[in-house]
Parts: structure tokens; C-alpha cells; sequence
């Protein structure tokens, strides 16, 4: 809470997940009119104007690059940003035997942000469902950023 300045945690019941994956919920502190606020997105992005919910599958990353070019994610850049906290994150190696997991965190073990687009969806019956996508980038191993 402190080091995001929120100060709104209502419903926010956190439980560490050492390897969250899409169509979980995850940690996620969004700016609102009353101050930062730390909750629990599903990561997934659900358009407020999809039909069903299923899209979230397919929507886990947003390239930087391209934000502005996929309607999906140019109306979300300027009013639904989101911070997600993180101590680590997997990508994956191609090797000859098949892909190896890495994991990629900092040095001293730090938690870290994620940037992200959030946006929030209604079900045939009225109820809300919260979403995120995560902004990725390509990623170049430096020794100099501090990450391992």
C-alpha cells in the first residue's frame, strides 16, 4: 500500500501465487478519483463491449508498439491504466529440446511494476467483471538493468 500511495483496499484479499496465469485474478492498483486503489483484476482483457467474456483468453498482452493501432486498446490508453505489481515474471527460451521456462526478476528480489490497461465488462445478467492486459515489450537482456 505504501509504496503505491493507496489508500482503498476494500474487497482486496491478497494471496501470494507464485506463477499467476491468464484467467486468474491478480494484484492491481488503479487510479481513482478518490486516491490509488489496490484490488485483484482478472487477467484476460473483456472489451466492455465484447459479447461473452471468452475473448480474455486471447487478450493477455498488449504490445507496446501497437497500442494505438488495435481499437481494443487505443480507447483504454488514455483513461483505464493500471499498475501490476509483480516480484518476477517467466518468458520463454527456445532450445533444441523444446522451450525453457525463465524466470526473469531483480537482483536483490525487489517487487517490481508491470504497465497494464484495464477495462470492466457486463454479463447478460447485469454482473461486472474487471480485466487487464499487461504492456509488453521486446525484451533485451542488459546487465545494467538490474533484472537476472
Amino acid at each position: 500500500m505504501e509504496r503505491y500511495l493507496a489508500s482503498d483496499t476494500k474487497g482486496f484479499d491478497y494471496r501470494p501465487n507464485y506463477n499467476a496465469a491468464p484467467m486468474q485474478f491478480i494484484p492491481s492498483i488503479i487510479a481513482t478519483s478518490n486516491g490509488n486503489r489496490l484490488g485483484s483484476l482478472r487477467w484476460g482483457l473483456v472489451p466492455s463491449l465484447a459479447k461473452d467474456d471468452k475473448i480474455g483468453a486471447k487478450m493477455i498482452n498488449a504490445r507496446a508498439e501497437t497500442l494505438n493501432e488495435k481499437p481494443s486498446f487505443r480507447r483504454l490508453v488514455s483513461t483505464k491504466r493500471c499498475i501490476i505489481p509483480c516480484s518476477g515474471f517467466y518468458e520463454w527460451k527456445k532450445e533444441d529440446s523444446g522451450k525453457q521456462p525463465m524466470r526473469i526478476l531483480m537482483r536483490d528480489g525487489s517487487i517490481f511494476s508491470l504497465a497494464g490497461l484495464f477495462d470492466t465488462w457486463l454479463d447478460p445478467d447485469g454482473k461486472k467483471l474487471s480485466t487487464c492486459t499487461i504492456i509488453t515489450t521486446e525484451f533485451k537482456h542488459d546487465e545494467s538493468n538490474g533484472l537476472q
